[in-house]
């Protein structure tokens, strides 16, 4: 009952990286190559992130994120299947941040030109190959009644950019900066339905985000007597 237990979370965190790894390859393929994209800052990023990620593996030290991630992944295994919870969120936990860490690696590689270094190094997702120009897939296994439960409790998008709005305020920025992003997330409105849950946020509504952002010109906004009204 163990492996099929094991089996079912390993499948489940492959997908998860198979859904991280189409978003890595869409940003290279796409947005790595705009002018107005930094890509030495995004590697000191990922570079950045990837260490702390594998400092928190090796201590077992999992961000809130995963701990979500883990707990609703656990939570769509039929319960014929589930033999230990416990055993099945340690797992879990570990893969999800392997997920994370392998996906971090492929894309520093990736846009520092290294294509060299792009095979998967870790075996847990040997053989995961990129589904790019489709629809990006739940990260956690589809089971009946496992949609149901993700969609009821996942917030909406307009929910989280109320809420990041909300902690900027609470930082004290700058009234330019808090605009710039308002105009930012007007565009995305006009072309992603911000009622629906996060979770189903994919590749398509990135790809209409950077269409309509295509086609504004460069430094559109500080355009003389441009007053973001």
């Amino acid at each position: 009952m163990a492996q099929g237990q094991d089996a079912a979370i390993d499948q489940a965190i492959r997908d998860y990286f198979r859904e991280a790894l189409d978003w890595g390859q869409e940003f290279a393929d796409i947005f790595a190559p705009d002018a107005e994209v930094d890509v030495d800052d995004c590697i000191s990023t990922l570079e950045t992130r990837l260490s702390d990620h594998r400092r928190r593996l090796a201590v077992r030290n999992f961000p809130s994120d995963v701990h979500a991630d883990a707990e609703a992944l656990v939570g769509a295994i039929p319960p014929e299947q589930l033999t230990s919870r416990y055993l099945a969120l340690q797992r879990a936990h570990a893969g999800l941040m392997r997920a994370k860490i392998e996906t971090d690696r492929l894309l520093i590689t990736k846009l520092n030109g290294d294509y060299s270094q792009t095979a998967i190094a870790d075996p847990l997702f040997a053989g995961v190959e990129p589904r790019l120009d489709e629809t990006i897939p739940s990260h956690v296994i589809s089971h009946p009644q496992a949609p149901t439960q993700a969609l009821s409790t996942a917030p909406s998008l307009d929910d989280l950019a109320k809420a990041y709005e909300q902690v900027l305020e609470a930082h004290g920025l700058k009234s330019k900066t808090l605009g710039d992003l308002k105009l930012s997330l007007d565009l995305a409105r006009a072309v992603i339905d911000f009622d629906k849950p996060a979770s189903l946020l994919d590749i398509n509504d990135m790809k209409a985000l950077r269409d309509i952002v295509g086609h504004i010109p460069a430094h559109y906004l500080n355009r003389p007597g441009f007053t973001g009204g």
